[in-house]
């Protein structure tokens, strides 16, 4: 047990660190799903920022309101995988 938590645990920590920015990432692109089932949901119950995005630029043709949507979405983003990669120091070793 001690050589899982001391060896086999560390060596895996990149790998982990990689896997968790990434679903993290791919989280915020959930579009397809819900605009396929409910399109934003009874009053904008299931609207997700990306399905914001959709709608604002393509539907209402708010350009504009949407580039900004978008670009609040890649600041987020980027404030996100900043923090994660402050906090991996703690635990990968390299």
């Amino acid at each position: 047990m001690a050589k899982f938590f001391y060896i086999t645990l560390p060596m895996l920590a990149p790998v982990t660190f990689y896997c968790i920015v990434i679903a993290v990432l791919h989280s915020f692109k959930v579009f397809d799903q819900i605009y396929v089932l409910t399109e934003g949901g009874p009053g904008r119950a299931t609207t997700t920022l990306v399905q914001f995005i959709y709608t604002e630029s393509f539907n209402y043709l708010h350009l504009g309101y949407g580039s900004a949507a978008s670009f609040v979405l890649l600041i987020i983003l980027v404030l996100i995988t900043v923090i994660q990669y402050r906090n991996q120091e703690k635990w990968v070793n390299y």
